[in-house]
């Protein structure tokens, strides 16, 4: 898959970076040395994943605003062109109603 998003550019080496070493790591869990170590290890991944994050939201966030935009003019729109048949779907509901009722006023004679 080719790398569309330009603004993960600045990401990319480091975390290809980050997937190198950690497949070379290893930590002794059970000593206290090696759990800081670890944990260190986690919070340098995490601190990582956040930037993306931070940089998804900033990135996504105009185009988010653009797709609310979208909606609320064609909501707009939609709107008008249902306000135009609601008035033709009720005139011709009426007629139905009239021709129902003449309908059962022959058949009540």
């Amino acid at each position: 898959m080719q790398n569309q998003i330009a603004e993960y550019d600045n990401f990319r080496s480091g975390i290809a970076a980050l997937v190198k070493e950690n497949i070379l790591l290893t930590f002794d869990y059970e000593s206290n040395k090696g759990e800081k170590e670890a944990r260190s290890y986690i919070c340098k991944l995490s601190q990582t994943k956040a930037a993306v994050e931070a940089m998804r939201k900033e990135i996504k966030s105009p185009a988010l605003e653009r797709c609310r935009l979208i909606d609320s003019e064609a909501n707009k729109l939609i709107g008008i062109i249902e306000m135009m048949i609601m008035a033709h779907t009720q005139s011709l509901e009426e007629k139905a109603e009239r021709e129902l009722q003449t309908k059962q006023l022959i058949i009540r004679r």
